[in-house]
């Protein structure tokens, strides 16, 4: 809110500020997430458990992303693609018999306004078509920087 004073009569109002969408603003910003996040719960996610991923990078791959979204573009199928494999053989499957999903966001700048490109992903936890427990998966192995590396590089 904004404290606006009249100079010629002195009175004075509350007016709620909005930034139009201008820059960084914590009350716009704010109700986009709830937004975004009410959505999400009420018409993409099914209802079962989901399983957050947050794939944080090193500075300088950072600073690559920041600049070039075509390459946030590959990295994100890169480990789409590794997340996804990995699921799908510890349940116990195949690509041919399950299918996997997920909702991305990427975020771009920390909590101080840093330059901080990393991603969260929100996947339902992997279970065989029609079986209603979670199965424990542990994390892929498959996904490790060198592989990324090789995936983004001329030839990958």
């Amino acid at each position: 809110f904004l404290r606006v004073k009249c100079d010629a009569c002195q009175t004075e109002k509350l007016v709620a500020f909005s930034c139009k969408r201008r820059g960084f603003c914590p009350s716009c910003g704010a109700r986009r997430m709830a937004q975004t996040a009410a959505l999400l719960v009420d018409s993409v996610l099914p209802q079962q458990p989901i399983r957050q991923w947050v794939l944080s990078l090193p500075f300088a791959l950072r600073y690559l992303l920041a600049t070039r979204p075509e390459v946030v573009t590959q990295l994100l199928g890169i480990v789409y693609r590794a997340i996804s494999a990995h699921l799908i053989r510890k349940a116990g499957l195949t690509r041919a018999s399950a299918a996997t999903g997920a909702v991305t966001l990427v975020q771009r700048f920390g909590s101080a306004l840093n330059l901080d490109v990393h991603v969260h992903r929100a996947r339902p936890c992997a279970r065989p078509f029609g079986q209603p427990a979670a199965v424990q998966i542990g994390s892929p192995a498959d996904l490790s920087p060198a592989r990324a590396r090789r995936g983004l590089s001329p030839g990958g």
